[in-house]
Formats: structure tokens, sequence, C-alpha cells
């Protein structure tokens, strides 16, 4: 039905011969995060200019390692989803902190009800992107529940971690059942979610949903609200930007994708410290090197308790 939507006439069910016949300079496929690695590995293969993917872009970190050495010792560039920094509300809190409306940046609380490889993965994205991609020096984190272990995006039922960046920077991100509620969603966990960045002369935050919450230098001690489009309505025009960027940095190296996967394989990095250092019950320090031979995920489904 897409085909015919878009009037493309030829189509295939095997992701290999379409790359050996079409020969495509963007390789772009969403699937189970189960296929992630296999299908960038053919990207590779044949000679892609980049790979775009949904997330979370690995199921553990020597997979997310591989992807990422991968396209590196290709020179193949890639995007992860995490296309919500491209709503309206979100570009309104970059600006916000960009202009110094907050003062100097010291805490970022990001939590949803989702999971951490649900939408963990995209909030500790734009918590990075909001910290001017400051690199995480450490993570310490404490995890509950493997009754989420056994979906498709296999996660801790809740999951806390506490980060500290370069540039002095604190964030605390909270996924999963025990997280903040928002009785608004409570049908709809993907949208009960929040990432506040606190500065020295205020705050702003932004949901998924469209609102945005502010006290700035500007705003004369009253705290600004504002409703924009609901999810409902931003998923259908945020790819067209997205997709844009995309196109830009195929032609000009120096125009990266804001959702580059440099950016996402830290933030994985971080999401997997958090996995790690429950388990530990140490503080990781990032990024990791040395990485478990068995997947941390599964070493949680086996340990953690009912």
């Amino acid at each position: 039905s897409r085909a015919k939507e878009f009037s493309i006439e030829k189509t295939y069910t095997d992701a290999e011969e379409m790359l050996a016949i079409e020969k495509p300079d963007v390789f772009c496929f969403s699937t189970q995060p189960t296929m992630r690695l296999p299908l960038v590995e053919l990207g590779v293969k044949y000679g892609v200019k980049l790979i775009n993917f949904e997330k979370p872009m690995a199921r553990s970190l020597s997979e997310a390692k591989k992807i990422n050495e991968l396209c590196s010792e290709a020179g193949i560039k890639y995007v992860v989803s995490h296309q919500h920094i491209y709503a309206p509300y979100w570009k309104k809190a970059k600006k916000i902190i960009d202009t110094g409306e907050i003062g100097e940046i010291h805490t970022i609380h990001a939590t949803s009800k989702a999971n951490l490889l649900d939408l963990g993965c995209h909030l500790v994205d734009y918590a990075l992107w909001c910290n001017h991609d400051s690199h995480a020096e450490w993570v310490i984190g404490h995890v509950d529940g493997k009754k989420g272990l056994l979906g498709s995006h296999g996660s801790p039922d809740m999951a806390f971690g506490k980060v500290k960046f370069e540039n002095g920077v604190h964030a605390v991100f909270e996924f999963g059942a025990l997280a903040p509620d928002y009785p608004k969603y409570s049908d709809r966990p993907y949208l009960a979610n929040a990432v506040t960045v606190y500065g020295s002369h205020g705050y702003v935050k932004a949901m998924t949903d469209g609102y945005l919450q502010a006290f700035t230098k500007s705003s004369q001690g009253q705290v600004l609200k504002e409703q924009g489009d609901d999810w409902e309505t931003q998923h259908k025009y945020l790819q067209i930007p997205y997709t844009k960027d995309i196109a830009e940095w195929l032609d000009d190296p120096r125009k990266v994708h804001p959702c580059n996967g440099d950016i996402s394989y830290r933030g994985f990095q971080i999401l997997m410290g958090i996995c790690l250092s429950a388990y530990e019950n140490r503080r990781i320090n990032l990024p990791i090197k040395q990485i478990p031979a068995e997947p941390i995920l599964k070493t949680l489904k086996r340990e953690l308790p009912n």
C-alpha cells in the first residue's frame, strides 16, 4: 500500500537483493532491534553512504560497538531516529537554553513511564543535545523488575541513573513503571515523559505531547506555559526536516545531523552503564572500555528477582 501511495513500482522482500540491484546512497530501515546489526553489515557490504535506523541502536554494548566501528571504518555516516528534537516545543526549549534565558545549566532531569530502551534512549539523546553534546564522565544506576526484559525492547521494569558530564552538569534519569505519573497519559505511557533543564536563573521543561513550561530571565517572575501540537499531529511532520538534514549532511560534512551515530552511541553507553552499575554495584566510568562477555540485559534477565 505504501508503494502505491508513493508510486514506487519495484519492491523487494530481500534487503540484500535490493542493495545489490539499486545501489542506494541511503539505506533506511525500521525493524525490531534484533535486526539492527545484520542490516548495518549489509549496508557496509554494499557501500552505502548513510544508514538510518530506528532506536534503540542495539541490544547490547558489543552490538553497538560493532555498529559504530563498522560505520566508522567504512566512512559511512549513520543516524538513529531520535526525531522528537524537530518538534516545535523542543526547538523552543533549546533556544531558551542556548540564549542563556535560564542561565548556566547545572542539572537535567528526564523521566518516562516507558522503559529504558523504548523511550529512555530518546530522552538521554535529548539531554546530550540540550547540554551542548558534552561527554559523560560516569554513571551510577539502579534497576528493578524483570518482566519488561521479556519484550522486544527488553529492559528492566524500572531504571534510575545519575550521570556526571565533563562540563560539570549532572543529569538524573528515571525510566519505567516507578517514574513520575502523568494521569492524563495513563493509557499512553509513551507520552508520559518529560525533560527539565535547570539553570542558575530558571528552568525549561518539555514533554512529548507538545507541552512547554519555563521560568526565565525575561518571564518577569511568571511561569510560562504553552501547549502546542499534540504528538498525533507532530509525528506527521517531524520526518520532513529530519530527512532534509540527512540530505544536507550527505552534501556537506560540516552539517552534521543532530541525531548522528556518535551522539547515539554515547547515549546508548549511558543506558547500558545504568544497568551495568546496578548489577556490579559500582560507578561506571564512561566511555565503557571493557565490555562484559555476556550482554548486561541478558544477565539482568537471569539474575533479577521475580
